[in-house]
């Protein structure tokens, strides 16, 4: 009676095994596709080594437009990540920092301030996805979605939490539809989540920025809601947070949004860095450095990592580890990335 038990008892158990495989792979395959290197950005977060990585960056394309993990790496021997999606809601920072600290002990965060300028009612259901799809499951992802789904604007037919917490069930149909092999293929980055694309050899020319104000315009009460809960979490935990915008075609509305940020930033206590105002020392371009009014391309990323990583080194106590053979892969990912820009600008160059 006993041995029939067991027997029961490890069938049901070697059943959820295969369950809890076939799930995990049916998610990879049919969850959220990737755009601007999402999927595969995220998921290399999670296979980093524990307490591996310096800095980490929160945000949206106002980040992963800009920095260059690798070229950190190689020029200063820093180690950082883009935790960072498409639009990403203002909402997601704290969880994804939740997240980060599970793995990671950074000496630094960095914020997206340009998170906070815009409105709740411009958050879409793929911005949410683009965070909670690539998280691991866990109580925090399940937290995270809450929030995002609370201050979202989302109409009623978008708002359904099963969509969120089982990312497979809106994408079913793409067994119909036709899969592709991206779809089968491993999901990683290569570069440690540096972005190439076909922007990044893209020029735009810009006007010249907008003067420097003192005015301020209030930013959405909502956001002023997730932006103080945001700084007394960092400030509760002492987490080291720093708070930047990172330079684009700034009009005199975005600036007193912008002003309006700091000074909820600053007030609490914290640090925020409008990299607007250094457009000079950077040493960015108009003409060369930018694919379109929000951000730059490859000139104007590496000037940036160039400068923000200065920064870094001459303001916190971050440690140079080219010499350190634990983290050679670093060296591997920066020979990766040369091979694959070189590769693709010769591309786009010729069409």
């Amino acid at each position: 009676m006993r041995s029939t038990r067991v027997k029961r008892l490890l069938r049901v158990i070697i059943f959820l095994i295969i369950f809890a495989v076939m799930f995990y792979n049916v998610h990879g395959v049919l969850g959220i596709r990737s755009t601007n290197g999402s999927v595969e950005r995220i998921n290399t977060f999670y296979e980093q080594p524990e307490n591996s990585l310096d800095v980490v960056f929160v945000g949206a394309s106002g980040l992963y437009r800009y920095w260059s993990t690798v070229n950190a790496w190689h020029d200063n021997g820093i180690t950082s990540y883009l935790w960072s999606t498409p639009a990403q809601p203002a909402t997601a920072a704290k969880y994804i920092m939740i997240d980060v600290l599970k793995t990671q002990s950074p000496k630094l965060f960095v914020i997206d301030a340009r998170l906070f300028r815009g409105s709740l009612r411009e958050i879409s259901e793929g911005h949410i996805r683009h965070v909670t799809d690539n998280m691991p499951y866990s109580q925090n992802r399940i937290d995270a979605i809450d929030a995002m789904l609370d201050n979202s604007k989302l109409s009623e037919s978008a708002n359904r939490w099963e969509y969120y917490y089982f990312g497979f069930s809106l994408y079913h149909s793409r067994w119909e539809e036709g899969l592709s092999p991206r779809d089968f293929t491993e999901k990683q980055s290569k570069t440690q989540g540096t972005l190439v694309d076909r922007h990044t050899f893209r020029v735009t020319k810009l006007e010249a920025l907008s003067e420097p104000t003192d005015a301020t315009a209030p930013v959405e009460p909502g956001m002023k809601e997730i932006l103080d809960d945001l700084c007394s979490f960092c400030k509760d935990n002492n987490i080291p947070v720093l708070f930047i915008t990172t330079p684009f075609n700034v009009t005199l509305e975005h600036r007193m949004k912008l002003n309006d940020v700091e000074r909820i930033v600053t007030e609490s206590g914290l640090k925020y860095i409008d990299f607007n105002d250094y457009f000079d020392e950077i040493g960015l371009d108009y003409t060369t450095d930018f694919y379109n009014d929000g951000h730059t391309n490859y000139s104007g990323m590496y000037k940036f990592t160039k400068y923000f990583s200065g920064y870094l080194t001459d303001n916190y106590t971050l440690s140079d580890y080219r010499s350190d053979p634990e983290y050679a892969y670093w060296d591997d990912a920066y020979i990766e990335y040369r091979r694959t820009f070189v590769e693709l600008r010769e591309f786009y160059e010729t069409q």
